[in-house]
């Protein structure tokens, strides 16, 4: 009836419901196999070592929102991701239009460091990087562009994990400082 509630919810709804009746937890009860299946977000992708041979032949590239517009009127965080170094390089967006803007000039940025050209530039399937400006630029540079499945994050898991790590790392920043959430 109450949908396999935790532990913890059938410890603390005596005192949160009226009328709930106190339950005896065993403590050592094992794990309810069909709430271990049923919310289970989703199958685990195997683990890939694989690499690309050298640095800028695979640029892992995704956008997100950010929960509440920044200080400076900034919503999206579009980060790049060099596959062979790990190095990562983020940008902030007033508009998701921008991220074009900001490939040019990241790729300026690398392929002079390095002195290499990025060969592949692999990306979700969100609009900002499946536009007719984006398909013009990366041909005029000779760029592969690999899309992920629909729905499929984590054939991008790279660029996905880059951003949870930077948004943890950033918030627990933001959070000792005390500064406010913009």
């Amino acid at each position: 009836r109450m949908g396999h509630p935790s532990d913890l919810v059938l410890s603390k709804a005596p005192g949160s419901c009226k009328g709930f009746p106190i339950v005896d937890i065993p403590k050592d009860s094992d794990i309810c196999e069909g709430c271990a299946l049923g919310k289970l977000p989703a199958k685990s992708y195997p683990r890939s070592e694989k690499r690309a041979e050298g640095i800028l032949d695979l640029i892992h590239a995704d956008l997100i929102e950010l929960p509440i517009q920044s200080y400076h009127k900034k919503k999206w965080v579009v980060t790049y991701l060099d596959d062979k170094s790990s190095f990562a390089a983020s940008y902030l967006l007033s508009k998701k239009s921008d991220t074009l803007s900001t490939f040019h000039t990241y790729r300026t940025l690398v392929e002079k460091q390095v002195g290499r050209t990025i060969k592949t530039l692999r990306v979700d399937r969100g609009g900002e990087f499946l536009s007719k400006e984006f398909d013009m630029y990366l041909n005029k540079h000779g760029i592969i562009r690999q899309t992920s499945a629909p729905y499929v994050h984590q054939q991008n898991g790279r660029a996905e994990r880059i951003h949870r790590t930077l948004m943890d790392k950033s918030e627990s920043m933001r959070l000792l400082a005390g500064c406010p959430d913009s």
